[in-house]
């Protein structure tokens, strides 16, 4: 299991002694520099594993703008911890620490938070929320067209740095350094970083080669 914890959904237990947990405070004190995590249990008796990591500050400024205005529909006032937590992603999670240390329990999430967007550019970007068809066949071209959409939306992406849902690249995902235009590369090396671009040693680059008509 590995999902988003929110102050307002599951409450959490300490693993040691079994008192309520100030996630709050325990966020602020320790994953105001970087991601932590403490061990947890559920009411049931559930072991779990509490991660948190900080989030870029304009993330966590957009975020406090929501829980601000959410609160304000509400007719109440935003709750300090509301403010504290909406700078962070916290994450309950039930793997083994033995086997899935911190940095890649954050890894999965990156990977599983590509996911949630593809489907959100389903929904929101393509309108594959609601099928306007009746006719089975009619249904299952529209939603076809959709997905060749979505693949080439998807292929365009790729080519681009992929999103975290903190906002920033942690250490462990920064991508090798480019080589600058010109410079030579060793045979079978990808060029300026590209996995399927290789240029072999002799041969012209293809920016270069000339443009046939």
């Amino acid at each position: 299991m590995l999902l988003r914890w929110h102050s307002t959904g599951l409450p959490l237990l300490r693993a040691g002694d079994g008192q309520p947990l100030d996630a709050a405070g325990w966020v602020r004190r320790e994953a105001a520099e970087g991601m932590a995590e403490t061990a947890v249990k559920t009411r049931g008796g559930l072991a779990l594993r509490l991660c948190a990591l900080p989030v870029a500050k304009e993330a966590a400024e957009r975020e406090r703008r929501k829980v601000k205005e959410s609160a304000r529909k509400q007719g109440r006032k935003a709750s300090e911890d509301s403010f504290s937590l909406a700078g962070y992603i916290v994450l309950i999670c039930s793997l083994p620490r033995q086997e899935y240390d911190l940095p890649t329990v954050m890894a999965l999430y990156r990977l599983r938070w590509q996911v949630e967007l593809a489907f959100k550019r389903l929904k929101s970007l393509l309108g594959a929320s609601h099928v306007p068809k009746r006719d089975p066949n009619s249904a299952r071209a529209w939603l076809q067209a959709k997905m060749l959409v979505s693949l080439l939306m998807d292929k365009l992406q790729r080519q681009a740095e992929v999103l975290s849902p903190w906002g920033y690249l942690l250490a462990a995902e920064q991508p090798p350094p480019r080589v600058h235009r010109g410079a030579r590369q060793p045979h079978g090396v990808p060029l300026h970083g590209h996995p399927r671009l290789v240029v072999p040693e002799g041969r012209a680059h293809p920016s270069r080669l000339p443009r046939r008509g």
